[in-house]
């Protein structure tokens, strides 16, 4: 989901972090990834605060320092840093990866996409402001999606959806 800042993208993947967690059948594992860990935290801060929210969530989730965990399943949230490497090993099920147009290189969403490749139902949602390079994980998946795969889907739009808020 490519969008203007202000658009409700963090929120919206915070949303699909919380179904994949609560609403998946078995052990789930999320990762929350960005250009830095301050910058993938921002989708968990939202995760947070509905949680806190809705009585169901507090009530099953388990918030933690940079993580989200559910109590029934010990299905995970976490937050992991831009270097490639703190990923590897990983399984995600989920992977929330914030402001992608605006990484210097592939590694990541690399590292990422291959560590779905021995999940049976991976999701891997990119949201993120349009950059300014023809190149990076935000312009591969455009280029993929327009492509024709159907694996793929691209959302973009330049006109602010949301309306102004103001202190009144």
């Amino acid at each position: 989901i490519s969008a203007p800042r202000g658009d409700g993208k963090s929120y919206a993947a915070a949303a699909v972090g919380l179904w994949r967690l609560a609403g998946w059948s078995g052990k789930c594992d999320i990762l929350s990834s960005a250009l830095d860990v301050e910058g993938a935290s921002v989708i968990m801060e939202h995760a947070r605060g509905i949680v806190r929210e809705i009585t169901a969530f507090a009530d099953s989730i388990e918030i933690r320092a940079s993580s989200l965990h559910l109590k029934s399943s010990g299905s995970r949230w976490m937050v992991t840093s831009r270097e490639h490497t703190a990923s590897r090993g990983r399984h995600p099920d989920l992977v929330l990866y914030d402001e992608a147009a605006w990484a210097r290189d592939d590694e990541l969403f690399t590292s990422l996409s291959a560590g779905q490749a021995s999940v049976a139902d991976p999701l891997f949602l990119v949201v993120s402001t349009v950059g300014r390079l023809k190149s990076g994980p935000l312009w591969t998946i455009k280029q993929v999606a327009e492509g024709g795969d159907p694996q793929v889907s691209w959302h973009w739009h330049s006109a602010n959806q949301s309306p102004l808020v103001t202190p009144e």
